[in-house]
């Protein structure tokens, strides 16, 4: 099987934050039997994102990343954009959520339900 690892955040691109996620799940697949075909790195930018999702051509597609509650988190919905289907929200999941916030473990819920 051919992956390919989307990594995303203007922060990689920037040199701010330093990309140890790509080399983590490199070894990862590597051990699975999986052939890391590629890995790119894009910027918080959805348009940009749903192109790169378009242009792929492996059989498993890893996005990491862009999944926070901050305004430039991109991936859900350029992965929804890409796949034709709406972003649900998982009330079960964001009821555990909620009870995290209660107990204050961070992040503050106004930012998780973006």
């Amino acid at each position: 099987m051919e992956c390919q690892i989307i990594c995303t955040g203007t922060e990689l691109l920037l040199g701010e934050t330093l990309n140890t996620n790509s080399q983590y799940l490199g070894r990862q697949f590597a051990k699975w039997g999986i052939d890391v075909y590629e890995v790119s790195t894009y910027g918080d930018n959805k348009v940009r994102l749903v192109e790169a999702l378009k242009r792929t051509k492996s059989q498993l597609i890893f996005l990491n990343g862009g999944l926070g509650p901050t305004e430039d988190d991109v991936t859900r919905e350029a992965l929804s954009e890409f796949l034709g289907v709406p972003e649900i929200v998982h009330q079960r999941t964001l009821d555990k959520m909620k009870n995290f916030v209660e107990k204050g473990i961070k992040p503050a819920f106004q930012e998780i339900k973006k």
